[in-house]
């Protein structure tokens, strides 16, 4: 069962229609809105959705670090260190291309909510 614990939320302006993203990874564009990302390999995301903001005029809650619950791509385990997949925003395992955005403290399925804890880091 994910759960969502202590975290820190911003408020960003929403770039586009979320309303299907919630607890996925976002990303932060250049006009500093937030939206989905097709580059997720290569960019870090800027954290979970914490709502579903149906357009360009909504704000979108981001948890941007600490717990959060966040919707799998696959399945994976309690420990297994996440990425947004490039082509969701979902949380799948990190591989040599993706950059790391947590660490699953539970485990799960595809389409599975699961707790995440979220952590700034790069790929070296």
């Amino acid at each position: 069962m994910a759960i969502q614990g202590p975290n820190l939320a911003v408020t960003f302006k929403a770039g586009e229609d979320m309303s299907s993203q919630e607890n996925r990874f976002v990303c932060m564009s250049a006009d500093m809105t937030v939206k989905y990302s097709t580059q997720f390999p290569t960019i870090q995301s800027v954290g979970v959705l914490d709502n579903a903001p149906d357009g360009t005029t909504e704000e979108a809650r981001v948890i941007v670090a600490g717990i959060a619950k966040v919707e799998l791509g696959g399945t994976l385990s309690a420990g297994a260190r996440v990425a947004a997949e490039e082509a969701t925003g979902k949380a799948i395992a990190v591989s040599a291309t993706y950059v790391p955005a947590g660490v699953l403290l539970t485990g799960g399925n595809s389409g599975d909510l699961a707790t995440v804890l979220l952590s700034s880091q790069s790929v070296v």
